[in-house]
């Protein structure tokens, strides 16, 4: 008997002792619509900054976003798939560049703590 976990994104597979191959097919579409796929990088961006710490970086988003679309487009050979591929590959670089922009989205809506405030009681 198998389970997932109770991970908000990337789930898994937790508490199985062996796997198997099932006879058959499986067909997999990876995105009925553009619409599908946008709805879903948004909501597991937010998710992950939600039950994730993420360092707020815009720099460190651009770069990674960089790097996500040379590995999940170009290195992985996605580029031969047509369309498929280049949604898929542009998914990752959003996907990349979108959760370190929204943890600095919302870093920035934070207040500063009591004890992160540096005051001067003999400033006026």
């Amino acid at each position: 008997v198998a389970r997932f976990n109770d991970r908000p994104v990337d789930d898994q597979v937790v508490g199985f002792t062996h796997s198997a191959r099932l006879p058959g097919f499986v067909r997999h579409d990876t995105f009925y619509s553009l619409h599908e796929v946008f709805s879903k990088l948004n909501s597991y961006t937010t998710r992950l900054v939600k039950h994730q710490k993420i360092r707020p970086s815009l720099a460190r988003g651009a770069i990674s976003a960089i790097g996500a679309f040379f590995k999940w487009y170009l290195f992985s050979g996605a580029w031969r798939k047509g369309k498929v591929g280049v949604v898929t590959g542009l998914y990752a670089t959003f996907y990349s560049f979108l959760k370190y922009f929204k943890a600095w989205y919302a870093h920035q809506d934070k207040p500063e703590s009591a004890a992160d405030k540096h005051t001067d009681s003999r400033t006026i």
